[in-house]
């Protein structure tokens, strides 16, 4: 009976060792509660990104209830050696989406992409110390949102650390713009 006792013990010890370490798992996929966009981010360990500009405009229909938001991008290079976007440093090129997460959980794409952040412009290396623009416009409800920056391949998340595939950001439901130049010594967060 003890024996019986002591395996059964040992058993549930093992399934309780392996449950914590799924639940730990789970707790380093999770993105840490997101700053500011106008506070320099880092991005996929090349980049750092922040938004210059953030303005809200009425859709062209009157009876619609979505805005226009507009988001001006700028991307720096903090490296020593020229690198794209979509490039992982080890010659795969990524596709990078972007996506606002409202407070409702609903996600949006961007109406258009300009710049940088567009079509075969995601290839285009970007020098050490450059900074490159963009903007994303999307048709949203006025709201505050979470903008998503990830790198994918055919489609699929990386399998990487977050910092090497995703970055995140809050975007607020007010316009602003940002004078200062973007500076990865001021950042404060990796997302």
């Amino acid at each position: 009976m003890k024996f019986a006792g002591l395996t059964s013990l040992l058993l549930m010890a093992c399934l309780s060792i392996g449950c914590s370490t799924r639940i730990l798992e789970e707790v380093d996929e999770k993105i840490d509660a997101p700053q500011d966009c106008r506070e320099p981010t880092r991005l996929f360990n090349n980049f750092v990104v922040r938004a210059k500009t953030v303005s809200w405009s009425k859709a062209k229909d009157a009876k619609d209830k979505t805005s226009i938001l507009t988001i001006s991008l700028t991307f720096e290079n903090v490296t020593k050696w020229s690198v794209a976007l979509s490039n992982s440093g080890n010659g795969i090129l990524y596709s990078i989406e972007y996506s606002l997460t409202g407070e409702d959980g609903f996600h949006h794409a961007p109406k258009e992409t300009v710049g940088i952040i567009t079509g075969d412009q995601i290839h285009r290396p970007i020098k050490p110390d450059e900074v490159a623009e963009g903007k994303l416009m999307f048709q949203v409800p006025r709201a505050n949102y979470v903008l998503a920056i990830e790198r994918k391949f055919s489609g699929k998340p990386v399998a990487a650390k977050r910092e090497d595939r995703l970055s995140a950001c809050k975007i607020p439901a007010n316009d602003f713009s940002v004078t200062r130049p973007s500076s990865p010594g001021g950042m404060s967060g990796v997302y």
